[in-house]
């Protein structure tokens, strides 16, 4: 399977001033890079493309609606998973705004779907504890046995603060626990983790689990990614190939190459190609 992904595109309403992450985010171009970045996956022939959270900054209904609007006129079936930005008036608001909306080819993802021949699940009842801290949903990974499973979610399952904080980015943190993770590691088939949130370029294996974050597109590195999934002698092969959709001259928050390969074989996932750009 052929797979585009984009996350945290960002949308506002017009006019909004400039922010900073990492480098600077430039709302008034949102839309513009959510856009650009479609229409390369278009381009590519991906099968499905997902939008991995943070499609708005505020989560205002008019600027949902311009993000599904895009979204919808991507050609192929899109599968999104809500980011804090989008709950900022609650989850429920958010996903019933979506459905209102109803884009045919545009889904919240929740319970696990088929997508292409693989097994998709997305986390998105998103909670929150007394102290503010994010709680993991209860998820259901859709499938036991060796079938592999292909995670989608805003926030990372495998916990990469210290490398991210080591090559110098700050860090915005994900779930109170990681007991998604652990459920999945405790799975005979491999997972494949794909999410947003950090605004950062990265990959990370732990057994089973494969986890590749995506960076944003409102700030740079702009990027879109394709993610290829496709049996192999030894298993399972996983491709990812990272293109910017505009172009930057700052510092990027990047750990990883533009390219890497994976393949599991069974036990575990072995990174075949890493090169960093």
């Amino acid at each position: 399977m052929r797979l585009g992904v984009v996350s945290d595109s960002h949308l506002s309403p017009p006019g909004t001033p400039p922010g900073v992450w990492h480098n600077e985010l430039d709302y008034d171009r949102a839309e513009e890079r959510l856009e650009l970045a479609l229409d390369f996956l278009r381009g590519r022939g991906v099968e499905a493309i997902a939008m991995l959270g943070d499609l708005t900054n505020f989560g205002d209904e008019a600027s949902i609606d311009r993000a599904v609007s895009v979204l919808a006129a991507a050609g192929v079936p899109v599968l999104v998973v809500p980011g804090n930005h989008d709950c900022e008036l609650g989850i429920a608001e958010f996903r019933a705004h979506v459905d209102r909306l109803g884009a045919p080819d545009v889904t919240m993802i929740a319970s696990a779907r088929k997508v292409g021949g693989l097994r998709f699940v997305g986390l998105t009842d998103l909670t929150f504890d007394d102290d503010g801290r994010l709680l993991i949903p209860d998820m259901e990974s859709g499938g036991r046995g060796d079938e592999p499973v292909v995670v989608l979610s805003h926030f990372p399952l495998l916990d990469r603060r210290a490398a991210t904080e080591a090559a110098g980015w700050k860090y915005a943190g994900g779930f109170r626990d990681l007991g998604a993770a652990r459920r999945l590691l405790d799975r005979d088939g491999p997972a494949i983790v794909l999410h947003g949130h950090l605004h950062v370029r990265d990959a990370a294996m732990d057994g089973k689990v494969l986890q590749i974050t995506c960076a944003s597109l409102i700030e740079p590195p702009h990027e879109a990614s394709i993610v290829e999934i496709v049996p192999s002698q030894d298993g399972l092969q996983v491709s990812v190939e990272h293109v910017a959709v505009a172009e930057s001259d700052v510092p990027l928050p990047v750990l990883t190459g533009t390219h890497a390969t994976w393949t599991f074989d069974g036990a575990g996932w072995t990174a075949d190609l890493a090169v960093r750009a």
